[in-house]
């Protein structure tokens, strides 16, 4: 029983889709380290910064640790008020979800996803105040997207935003020093690429009905675990080898993780 329950919220929480969070996060981090740290030290003492490590992969995780717990967090309650809000709809479509079918109650659902929300939030303050007030718009994005997404034109943007300000506010983590414009074109560069991303899944998703989307949309799990093909790229181009190697794994996690949560 208890085992069945614990599936039914691992589903709602779209659970296999998470390490694509933690790629993002990565991703986020790398680029405000590269910014703020690395290209400012490589000028001062050209040819003396040795290169990045995995001991330097680890030191980032220990400090990100409560950031990438928090974006679980805001990520899993999002789709948690997902289901609950979509009730009506997935009574018709989508019987088997874990609320239409009984195996959770909507008002478990919602109790659990603005705790999530509220927690994850939480998680934030601990760093320079700017990832807190990205995180509060990242909040607010989420209940946006939950409340407007029934209106096509409202998830198209929200969605893509949410994950792109999961970009930004990691790359405020390193950049609250120098501020988040010492490099906008490559801070937006990575924010776009993953905002973009997003963008195109969505679309393929809402397209699934039509008999041209029909095999794509086959292919959503894949796609998703794809984005953190993308953050390994762009983390990759900047000589980030062990995190673009972390974000490459969190791909091959997500893939794994499908085999028993069905990526959506």
């Amino acid at each position: 029983m208890i085992g069945k329950y614990l599936k039914a919220w691992l589903n709602l929480g779209r659970i296999s889709n998470l390490p694509t969070v933690w790629s993002n996060v990565v991703h986020g981090l790398s680029v405000g380290m590269f910014v703020a740290l690395l290209e400012p030290l490589r000028q001062e003492y050209p040819g003396q910064v040795p290169p990045i490590g995995w001991g330097d992969l680890g030191r980032l995780l220990d400090q990100a640790f409560l950031l990438l717990v928090g974006m679980s967090l805001l990520y899993t309650a999002g789709m948690v008020l997902n289901d609950a809000c979509d009730v009506a709809i997935d009574k018709e479509d989508r019987p088997n979800r874990p609320i239409p079918s009984g195996r959770v109650t909507q008002r478990e659902a919602f109790i659990g996803g603005v705790v999530m929300l509220a927690l994850g939030w939480a998680c934030t303050l601990v760093y320079p105040q700017a990832v807190s007030v990205w995180a509060g718009v990242l909040v607010a994005a989420i209940l946006g997207y939950n409340l407007l997404h029934r209106w096509r034109w409202a998830g198209l943007v929200l969605m893509p935003v949410c994950r792109g300000l999961v970009i930004w506010l990691s790359a405020s983590a390193f950049m609250a020093g120098v501020g988040i414009d010492a490099d906008l074109p490559r801070v937006l560069g990575s924010v776009l690429a993953i905002t973009c991303y997003t963008l195109i899944i969505t679309l393929i998703a809402w397209g699934e009905a039509l008999p041209s989307m029909g095999k794509l949309a086959s292919w959503i799990g894949v796609m998703i675990a794809g984005m953190a093909l993308v953050d390994a790229l762009f983390v990759g181009l900047m000589g980030l080898w062990p995190m673009s190697v972390f974000c490459a794994g969190c791909a091959v996690l997500s893939l794994a993780g499908q085999r028993w949560i069905k990526g959506s």
